[in-house]
């Protein structure tokens, strides 16, 4: 080495430790985290929501999405324990707090997860971060404001990005696609709906087969389950399940049919039809056919 003496040894101060903490992940292994790509107004002069991390955390003094760690009542050195919070409950909490901005969590709509690659500063091989990434539309004007760890918020045009922390400008481009893709398929489906005429409404049954324990499907809807769980779509396959295949696929894409599902089952569309006892609902495969498309 340069000099041929010993490197010195540093003193470890407060403040080294102190970075040292909050440079360093919680958990061991996986970190659940979500972001929110929030948008609003029409195509060519949207706005995206951002908050200015503050100077104190990791990638401070940069524009990021609103988002940050899913809750969890694992301890310190431990690993993620599920069940205290979920991703899209994660999204609506955290985007209240750092911008004061209310999302409606069935709105919300599932980009993708980001993880690796070294998207966080803080990862590591025993500790790294996983991104489950939403993507929503808000009505009116919301007036944002900084909360919680971020020193503000605002509304940026999409043309004027700036500098973003960690990897959310891919995470903005992929919500980007994501939207445009649903948003072509409805308004296919809408235009399929009026050529039906007003007097003969599309239904779900006419671009879909819907059996139940059809393994081949696209995906599949609780068919019987707990009042709040009745009618929600699922990946994977199940017996009881109904499964949804898409025929008329160049009217409505199945991922597009799936988060719209979803939706229809947050605001409690399927308890008018479901039937059963108090802990226990079923629906039929009429009650998902003859749900209206295009109106």
């Amino acid at each position: 080495m340069p000099g041929g003496g010993p490197l010195p040894v540093l003193e470890r101060t407060p403040d080294m430790w102190y970075k040292r903490a909050k440079d360093t992940l919680h958990l061991l292994g996986v970190n659940p985290t979500v972001d929110l790509v929030a948008l609003r107004g029409k195509t060519g002069g949207e706005e995206i929501l951002l908050v200015l991390r503050s100077g104190g955390a990791v990638e401070g003094g940069r524009w990021a999405l609103p988002g940050g760690f899913i809750n969890t009542d694992a301890q310190r050195g431990e690993r993620w324990k599920e069940g205290r919070e979920s991703p899209r409950e994660a999204a609506v909490r955290e985007t209240l707090e750092e911008t004061g901005v209310s999302v409606d969590p069935g709105d919300l709509i599932e980009v993708g997860v980001f993880e690796g690659g070294g998207r966080d500063p803080r990862d590591s091989p025993d500790s790294w971060t996983k991104s489950h990434a939403f993507a929503v539309r808000v009505d009116g004007s919301p007036r944002a404001r900084g909360g919680d760890d971020a020193s503000d918020a605002e509304w940026f045009p999409l043309e004027e990005l700036p500098t973003m922390a960690f990897d959310h400008r891919e995470i903005v481009s992929a919500a980007l696609r994501k939207l445009g893709r649903r948003e072509k398929t409805a308004a296919r489906v809408a235009g399929a709906a009026r050529e039906a005429g007003s007097g003969d409404h599309l239904t779900l049954g006419d671009l879909v087969t819907l059996k139940v324990g059809m393994k081949d499907a696209d995906f599949w809807i609780i068919r019987r389950g707990s009042p709040d769980r009745v009618g929600t779509p699922v990946r994977d396959w199940g017996p009881e399940l109904i499964g949804v295949k898409v025929e008329r696929t160049d009217l409505l894409l199945p991922d597009y049919l799936f988060h719209m599902i979803m939706h229809i089952a947050n605001t409690g569309y399927f308890r008018r039809f479901s039937t059963g006892t108090v802990g226990i609902k079923h629906i039929t495969i009429s009650d998902v056919a003859n749900i209206p498309i295009g109106r």
